[in-house]
């Protein structure tokens, strides 16, 4: 009898001290070299836009990046005694904000971008990527259709079409996203409707179209 307990003793020991043991390191997902092509920007940069109709110039600046790792849930994974343990892995977040200068403005979004677990796959899929900009509320980027070569779901990017090239003011870019303003009710009180977003792989924004103008990236 005092052996039968002392060797359950010794088996719920060895379970708990299992349960108790340092965990390992969490997996990483970053957002690959294609992916973060189309996040261009970077602490400090200053973006200048020409007015089609006349010479004068708008000015923005990226005043804050964020770029930070987060914790997301896989599911739950049972075993003995029972217990359920939750795993998780790390997955990666950019999200870019900009400030208008030639104006008092606040900071608003520009990019949002983050990463899914998806077990399926071999390279990590984008839960999010949303462009938003002053007087246009959000588009949302179809970045990892356009680098497979797939096309463009309307359904899950509406109002969003990719251009092979697109000459914007001086200079011609290429793989041009164009975004048309899906929720033009959205626009704040007092700010331009932006009725569409011109946004280019490895430059970002190039040109909007408000009140029928169109605003063009200075070099």
């Amino acid at each position: 009898m005092k052996s039968s307990t002392l060797t359950s003793l010794c088996a719920l020991m060895f379970c708990t001290s299992c349960l108790t043991s340092e965990e390992p390191p969490l997996v990483e997902y970053r957002f690959t070299a294609e992916q973060l092509a189309w996040q261009p920007y970077r602490t400090g940069d200053v973006l200048r836009f020409g007015n089609d109709h006349n010479n004068r110039i708008r000015t923005y600046k990226i005043p804050e990046i964020v770029d930070v790792m987060e914790e997301m849930s896989t599911g739950s994974v049972y075993i003995p005694l029972p217990v359920r343990r939750q795993t998780a892995v790390l997955v990666q977040r950019i999200a870019v904000r900009m400030q208008r200068t030639d104006s008092v403005t606040s900071r608003i979004p520009l990019l949002n971008l983050q990463l899914s677990y998806n077990p399926d796959r071999k390279a990590p899929s984008l839960i999010f990527s949303e462009l938003s900009w002053e007087g246009f509320y959000k588009a949302t980027l179809p970045i990892d259709s356009v680098n497979g070569g797939k096309p463009i779901n309307q359904r899950y990017y509406q109002g969003v079409s990719l251009l092979p090239t697109l000459t914007v003011g001086p200079t011609t870019y290429q793989q041009v996203l164009v975004a048309e303003n899906s929720y033009p009710q959205l626009t704040l009180p007092g700010v331009r409707l932006v009725s569409r977003l011109y946004y280019a792989r490895q430059r970002g924004v190039v040109g909007f179209v408000e009140g029928g103008t169109l605003w063009y990236k200075l070099p």
